[in-house]
């Protein structure tokens, strides 16, 4: 009991921004350290495969294009999916008009569309990301009817 009590009040002294670093000191409990520790982005890109699932819903999973494999690549923590719709055929090649959508930390991602995009067309990419936001490069775009 004594211990998970110390581990309390360690907890709640360190986090609380109220308590000066000297007060911080007195209790034995160093100074956060403000400076993120660095990390490298990812350099790998992501495939994406589709499955539909139900009417408006697509599965998609993230591959690492280097693996063929769904386990995330060195130096990244999840991967983002960017989403733009379009006339069926048409590609917007500008990365701009794409919208970047959930992140997810399995590279497993839910689309649903509405009824409205019937017939549409999505224009999906991935991008690997580390835990400091820091993206990788784009995947290559991927695009599916919807329906």
């Amino acid at each position: 009991m004594e211990k998970a009590w110390r581990q309390f009040l360690n907890e709640s002294i360190r986090f609380n921004t109220s308590v000066s670093t000297a007060d911080k000191e007195v209790f034995g409990i160093s100074p956060h350290d403000g400076i993120r520790t660095p990390a490298q982005a990812p350099t790998a890109t992501g495939n994406i495969d589709a499955k539909r699932l139900g009417a408006f819903e697509y599965e998609l999973t993230v591959i690492d294009e280097k693996t063929s494999k769904r386990k995330l690549p060195e130096h990244a923590t999840g991967s983002y999916i960017y989403l733009t719709i379009s006339k069926p055929g048409i590609l917007p090649e500008d990365i701009d008009t794409y919208r970047k959508l959930n992140f997810s930390s399995n590279s497993h991602h839910v689309l649903r569309f509405s009824p409205s995009d019937l017939g549409k067309q999505a224009n999906i990419y991935a991008r690997y990301s580390n835990q400091h936001g820091q993206k990788g490069p784009a995947g290559p775009i991927e695009t599916f009817l919807i329906n």
